[in-house]
């Protein structure tokens, strides 16, 4: 059997990968040598009958937990500091693809993360998301970081998101 957290890992995948198919991207998942990129999405549009990727690309790191708080309007979570530095200077170079935080919340009991029967499967809690800025940290281990719990993951967010880096925008929340 594998371990709960490559339990949590597919499951956070599988919520990625259902919200990306509403939203009408293409995703990728990076399965080796990710260096703290875990998969991309790509714009998809319909262009005189034919259906093409626009090139318009945003990258994401994806953590599943069930250690997080949820206070004062934020989820608060605490990501290890290498991969934090890794997306404020993802945020700080203007001429890379954006990167975002892509936090599974899940509850704590495992029994809890999915409930399947005939008429539906329910995979418990959400995604939030977020650009880090700002300055890199010199902790030693952890960074919190406070993600506005107004960013929701849904299909409409996610094609939001697609459409800022399509104007070429820097910041995308």
């Amino acid at each position: 059997m594998i371990t709960r957290q490559h339990q949590q890992d597919g499951l956070g995948i599988a919520y990625v990968q259902a919200i990306a198919a509403m939203a009408g991207c293409n995703m990728t998942i990076h399965s080796i040598h990710d260096y703290k990129v875990d998969g991309s999405f790509h714009k998809v549009v319909k262009i005189r009958n034919l259906i093409e990727q626009t090139g318009h690309t945003l990258e994401f790191q994806l953590k599943s937990s069930y250690d997080y708080k949820i206070t004062g309007g934020f989820v608060k979570f605490d990501l290890e500091v290498k991969n934090y530095n890794h997306l404020v200077r993802r945020s700080n170079d203007p001429n890379g693809t954006r990167a975002i935080l892509i936090l599974f919340c899940m509850p704590k009991n495992l029994v809890d993360w999915v409930n399947l029967t005939p008429e539906q499967m329910i995979m418990r809690h959400c995604c939030y998301y977020h650009q880090l800025k700002g300055q890199e940290t010199e902790n030693d281990y952890t960074q919190v970081v406070n993600i506005p719990q107004n960013q929701l993951l849904t299909d409409i967010t996610l094609r939001s998101l697609l459409d800022i880096v399509g104007r070429g925008e820097r910041d995308l929340c």
